[in-house]
């Protein structure tokens, strides 16, 4: 189905969404009227639907207005650890290595994920991997 198919069925399905609220509203305001016409006289029942469709519709402008003083910017964010890490192995990486990323993304992309699945599903793997940054890091060996 098309775009401009899609978009006519959802035009017509809201005017017929909006004729059928307009019916449920009518019939709310005179199921309203006759529930305040059996406490009240006709006149002040009749006041009364007024005053409480009269209350909603203050109600749903106040909301409007509430929702229109909302800012929808997201605020500005500091700098994350993301970023500065981001900043430290942009700083480490072999130039040449950089460049031939930049030139091959999809094979670099490739590459990563090979890495990433092999690490992650092999435990000789994650333990080499373990043993390589614990020797030239210092770091510890508890991923394994």
């Amino acid at each position: 189905m098309s775009v401009i198919a899609r978009t006519k069925v959802s035009i017509i399905a809201l005017i017929l969404a909006s004729v059928f609220m307009l019916f449920a509203i009518g019939f709310a305001g005179v199921a309203l009227y006759q529930l305040f016409a059996m406490l009240f006289l006709p006149d002040v029942a009749a006041l009364l639907t007024a005053a409480v469709f009269l209350l909603i519709a203050i109600l749903v402008l106040i909301a409007a207005r509430i929702y229109a003083m909302v800012d929808k910017r997201p605020p500005p964010r500091a700098q994350s650890t993301a970023d500065n890490l981001e900043d430290v192995l942009s700083r480490s990486v072999d130039p040449e290595l950089a460049r031939y990323v930049k030139e091959h993304p999809g094979g670099s992309l490739a590459v990563s994920l090979f890495a990433g699945i092999l690490a992650g599903y092999n435990r000789d793997s994650r333990q080499a991997i373990a043993q390589f940054c614990q020797r030239f890091f210092g770091g510890d060996d508890s991923s394994s």
